[in-house]
């Protein structure tokens, strides 16, 4: 089994790729980012039951196809 690495909001990416916004229990929000290898992941707050947020990134071979 692979881990998923949680990224703080505001930290800096290790890697390029999409990163999406999920809450302590993994759920996903509606948000996410591109990001290069360096740049910083941007704050984010909120108020919630579901603890803080992070951002993981995404495998993108199993992102759905998107249609021009």
């Amino acid at each position: 089994m692979i881990p998923i690495l949680r990224h703080e909001p505001g930290s800096v990416t290790p890697a390029s790729g999409m990163y999406a916004l999920v809450d302590h229990y993994g759920e996903a929000t509606s948000y996410s980012v591109r990001r290069n290898k360096g740049e910083r992941l941007p704050m984010v707050s909120a108020i919630s039951n579901a603890g803080p947020f992070w951002f993981v990134l995404m495998d993108e071979t199993h992102q759905p196809a998107r249609a021009a």
